[in-house]
């Protein structure tokens, strides 16, 4: 019996062991498996053989195989065992790389830097694999997948990944010591990271984080955090002080003080808190150990005193290299404009300084105070934007930088004349000096010998004078002082605009051999005339600028102008050479400079009609002359007044003023064909720039040059300027040309919000997660407005028509026209009668009867927004009787009395189960609140709308 027993279970035993077998797949099969999935660009994988095929036939484990980029041995009668797959940079493609879950002893799996797409596979099998490296690919989905126990390293950086970090095990790996997630569209809060027990790097930048930074961060071994460019908020609290190396916290909504980080950290060698919210003070005594370890250190756009940057700057600094305290206009808002003193100073605490940025720090001081600091290894000094005055160029100035190469000075209030002598006289210790920027020093007068002794300097490769507008008149250096040996050999952008410039073009400036670099020369705005030297047009890449001048004669080089005339505009008497038009050719933009045979057609009839009229009307011309002189002048002067204002509120990282001609041309001179869009605030055209970007361009219909007007139209460049946000309408540039008022944004392809309920203008229906994404990025946008902003922004006109959704159906925010800043942080409303422009329907009764504006207004909208998002209704219906709101008409219902359960529960299982027309789904909410009702969709509810595919009204 025994017997028996024993041979069933033998039997059993084997049965179990061969149905087993077949359901296992060798490392060989898996790898020719992952292989016919792959679309190789490249034939890379052509070593790899056929299925048998031993590729690792050295019965000793080799490194390699035969096979590229397989790792693997065969030893000890195991068969193949494969554990190392590195194919990066192959040019692989697939959208479905599941069968290397079948390696199961896979130590190292590199498969960067290719084409792979598709969600993340399966890996938490591979129990051995310890390096996964994915980085570079087009990968989408979450990380709700489980990840090996025993993993190292994971490199996910640059993929497609998105969603929130809850359903991962990523954070409680132990073993884990690298983790890159960055340049992903991570969201959510990140994980508390104490169970990383034995993490060193840590990089999370370039994804869409929320809330505070993680309690225990400082108390982690890393030597690499990089946190940048995330929406955390929050104040930084340092707990313990095990942090060393690289921390990176820059461009997030970071709030509070930086005393405790400056006096308690140590041993960071790099340290950027820029681009946040930040406040001082500096504590008076900088920690010991950071001074001593410290290379890098920003706190741009961070709040501080005279008193904060003077104990920086003459601090010890044992090693510090680079640091930036560079502002912007935002912050000097924030700080209401305090004028920073520095009546002397003594940088002395920085021997190795090579990086010294105080960019927009509205500083009040003699350039002097600067140019007589010993800083012998300095070569980048960046004192653009402030209030600095005196001789930039005085004698000796910057003997003690020997080293300089970017030297920025610009929109300063420097005075008197720059006088070549002095500059002759010190050239020696300029030796090095790459960049100079002396643009928009209003009050400074440049001498065509100091230019001239300027370009002698051997590696100067950018000269930029442009918007001196004030300096006396003077002729365009000739450059006959300099000879061949001691030309501008490394020149590569000369910018003389706006500076009074009269007389022609020296035939110097239009050599490649005396300017052989040169890549740019703009002379733009200036009073220069006479024909433009034929030179230029044999200098290839040359980006000529010569508009606003009196230039005559014929443009020859026909193609390369007709490409781009915006150069050339505004010289009235140049022209086009239709002599050189190649055959068959024709254009059919807008023409901004004329062909030379209407020019001289034109000119004749012109003269026949001045002799006629000159007599009669001379003096009268004479006076009308003296008046338009006049006017274009004030005109011309306020047109410059209103580009500086709008130039002082843009980020000019993201945003720049652009003229009405460039977006003229982008849109067809706003032609009919182009125009996506239209409301009060006027008409948006769709447009190209010549950088070949598409972008929406909003033309007001309002005067631009009204007080009024111009008032909102710098509110809302100021707010959009100021504002970056995933889920906010980027603006890319601005125009104010008279009575034209004109703002660029990012294009926004997928329309609005209100068309995709309406099903206006062929747009898709939305299903519910969409509908609950949007709510929550608009409520997301919403809040970064109301609490991230300093001082909080209030929207005032949140509805659908303003909520734009993308390529991907992710909401945008836009129109902030009638938005307005609170005048302080601590301000709960602003008593104000614009906030009476909002939209009927979307308007708070509250704010309508108390005239204030809070930042529950856009709280009131936005519910608004959510009932349409539910109802897919217009918020306004005048078809609904005195209900006529939507808000009144859903107030309505719950007061009427809701269905019975059963209803409920019966139209949420048609739900899952049926689907409707639209015009039977609009019905859906009247019959559950009439449930009575009879119409001609009978037997429909409310399931009769689907959860993804039909438009739901639910």
């Amino acid at each position: 019996m025994s017997s028996q027993l024993g041979g069933w279970i033998s039997f059993f035993s084997l049965m179990f062991f061969c149905c087993s077998s077949q359901g296992l797949v060798s490392d060989g099969e898996a790898l020719l498996n992952f292989k016919a999935g792959l679309v190789d660009m490249r034939n890379t994988l052509s070593t790899w053989g056929s299925p048998g095929e031993d590729p690792c036939n050295d019965k000793s484990p080799p490194k390699w195989s035969t096979w590229i980029g397989v790792s693997c041995s065969n030893a000890s009668g195991r068969g193949l065992e494969v554990w190392a797959l590195d194919l990066a940079s192959l040019y692989l493609k697939s959208d479905n790389i599941s069968a290397v879950s079948s390696l199961t002893k896979l130590i190292e799996l590199d498969l960067s830097s290719n084409s792979f797409s598709g969600p993340l596979p399966e890996l938490g099998e591979l129990e051995s694999l310890l390096h996964l490296r994915l980085e570079n690919n087009e990968f989408l989905g979450n990380l709700s997948q489980r990840f090996p126990p025993m993993l190292q390293s994971l490199e996910l950086q640059n993929n497609r990944l998105t969603g929130s970090m809850d359903d991962t095990n990523l954070f409680s790996l132990g073993s884990l010591q690298k983790l890159d997630l960055s340049e992903n569209n991570f969201t959510g809060v990140l994980p508390a990271l104490s169970g990383l027990q034995n993490i060193t790097f840590l990089d999370v930048s370039n994804n869409g984080f929320q809330g505070t930074l993680p309690s225990t961060l400082f108390s982690l071994n890393l030597y690499y955090c990089n946190m940048s460019l995330n929406n955390f908020t929050g104040s930084i609290e340092v707990r313990g002080q095990s942090l060393r190396g690289v921390l990176d916290l820059s461009r997030n909504a970071l709030s509070g003080g930086i005393s405790s980080l400056l006096s308690m950290l140590s041993a960071i060698s790099y340290l950027d808190l820029g681009d946040n919210r930040l406040e001082g003070p500096v504590p008076s005594v900088i920690s010991e150990e950071l001074r001593a370890t410290l290379t890098f250190l920003s706190l741009q756009k961070t709040i501080l005193t005279s008193r904060d940057l003077a104990t920086i700057l003459t601090s010890d600094f044992a090693v510090l290299k680079e640091l930036y305290l560079g502002s912007d206009v935002y912050t000097l808002y924030r700080s209401h404009g305090i004028i920073l003193d520095f009546p002397d100073l003594n940088i002395s605490c920085c021997p190795q300084l090579r990086v010294l940025d105080l960019k927009y720090r509205y500083l009040n001081s003699s350039i002097g105070v600067f140019a007589r600091q010993k800083l012998p290894l300095l070569t980048s000094l960046d004192l653009s934007v402030n209030r600095l005055w005196g001789s930039p160029f005085s004698l000796g100035a910057f003997s003690g930088m020997p080293q300089l190469q970017d030297l920025k000075l610009g929109n300063n209030r420097f005075t008197g004349a720059l006088q070549h002598a002095d500059l002759a006289n010190q050239r020696h210790n300029l030796t090095n000096l790459k960049i100079l920027d002396l643009r928009f020093s209003l009050w400074l007068t440049l001498e065509k010998e100091w230019i001239e002794e300027v370009l002698k300097l051997p590696n100067l490769k950018q000269l930029l004078l442009g918007g001196n507008n004030r300096a006396t008149s003077n002729v365009l250096p000739t450059l006959c002082s300099l000879t061949y040996t001691d030309s501008p050999r490394a020149l590569e952008v000369l910018d003389l605009s706006s500076l009074n410039l009269r007389g022609t073009i020296p035939s110097r400036y239009a050599s490649r051999e005396f300017f052989p670099l040169l890549k740019s020369l703009d002379l733009s705005v200036n009073s220069l005339k006479g024909p433009i030297p034929d030179g230029f047009w044999n200098m290839s890449n040359l980006d000529l600028n010569i508009r606003g001048n009196h230039f005559s004669g014929k443009l020859t080089s026909l193609p390369s102008v007709l490409l781009n005339m915006q150069p050339f505009t505004g010289n009235k008497g140049l022209c086009l050479d239709d002599t050189t038009v190649p055959d068959g050719f024709t254009y059919t933009g807008a023409m901004m400079i004329v062909w030379c045979s209407e020019l001289q057609h034109g000119l004749t009839l012109w003269k026949i009609i001045l002799i006629a009229t000159a007599c009669g009307v001379a003096v009268g011309s004479s006076c009308l002359f003296l008046g338009v002189t006049w006017r274009r002048r004030t005109e011309v002067r306020k047109h410059q007044q209103d580009a500086e204002l709008i130039a002082l509120l843009l980020d000019k990282g993201t945003t720049s003023l652009m003229s009405l001609r460039d977006l003229k041309r982008a849109t067809n001179d706003f032609s009919v064909e182009n125009e996506i869009g239209a409301g009060g605030f006027g008409r948006v055209y769709k447009g190209m720039l010549s950088d070949g970007s598409v972008v929406a361009i909003k033309k007001s219909i309002r005067d631009g040059s009204s007080s009024e007007y111009r008032s909102q139209f710098l509110n809302e460049v100021k707010i959009l300027s100021q504002v970056h946000h995933r889920n906010l309408v980027r603006l890319l540039g601005c125009c104010l040309a008279g009575n034209n008022a004109v703002l660029v944004f990012e294009y926004v392809p997928n329309g609005t919000l209100q068309e995709h309920l309406s099903l206006k203008n062929k747009r898709t229906s939305l299903g519910w997660d969409q509908r609950l994404l949007i709510a929550h990025q608009t409520a997301h946008a919403l809040d970064y407005l109301h609490t991230s902003a300093s001082p909080p922004i209030y929207h005032l006109d949140v509805k659908s028509a303003n909520i734009l959704l993308d390529c991907n159906l992710n909401a945008k925010v836009a129109d902030f026209g009638i938005s307005k800043l609170a005048l302080a942080p601590e301000a709960t409303h602003v008593t104000t009668m614009r906030a009476l422009q909002g939209t009927f329907g979307y308007m708070d009764p509250e704010l309508v009867l108390k005239s204030q504006l809070t930042g529950k207004s856009d709280v009131y909208a936005l519910g608004a927004v959510l009932l349409e998002l539910i109802t897919a209704k217009a918020v306004v219906d005048r078809s609904r009787g005195e209900n006529i709101s939507l808000v009144h008409w859903v107030g309505s219902l719950k007061r009427g009395g809701r269905p019975s359960m059963k209803l409920v529960s019966s139209s949420l299982l048609n739900i899952q189960q049926r689907s409707g027309s639209q015009e039977c789904a609009s019905l859906a909410l009247d019959k559950l609140s009439v449930p009575n009702q009879v119409d001609r969709c009978e037997g429909i509810e409310m399931g009769d709308i689907s959860s993804s595919v039909q438009h739901s009204t639910v």
